[in-house]
């Protein structure tokens, strides 16, 4: 039920995907589940580039276009943090354990690292 489209395909920074990097004047931020959080330096970006292979592409306007609360069942790993988080209705909840992330049906190869959990709530278990 796809249909295909022709011409250029949109960016990174149009669809807001996860893991862009895009950015707005003098700052870079990462898309992680539709939020858009500002790296604050230079070796944040560094490691997330390392992690991800993502290369920076440059957005339009002077602020990036960010969802109110995260997409259901985004995974990042927050650098500098011990873990795994899942975001659910708006909220970061950390898995216990590897065992539990793979029991849950979870990949890794879909975690993103993120330079900070910005507008996140974060549980508090």
């Amino acid at each position: 039920g796809l249909t295909v489209g022709a011409g250029t395909p949109p960016t990174a920074a149009t669809t807001m995907a996860n893991g862009a990097l895009v950015q707005f004047g003098t700052t870079i931020y990462e898309y992680a589940g539709g939020i858009a959080t500002g790296i604050s330096n230079p070796t944040e970006l560094a490691s997330i580039e390392e992690m991800t292979g993502g290369m920076v592409v440059q957005g339009s306007g002077s602020t990036p276009t960010s969802a109110s609360t995260s997409e259901n069942g985004t995974l990042v790993q927050p650098l500098g943090k011990a873990g795994i988080w899942v975001s659910n209705g708006g909220t970061l909840y950390q898995f216990m354990s590897a065992s539990q992330f793979k029991t849950d049906g979870y990949s890794f190869q879909y975690v993103l690292p993120i330079a900070t959990v910005g507008s996140y709530t974060v549980s508090s278990f």
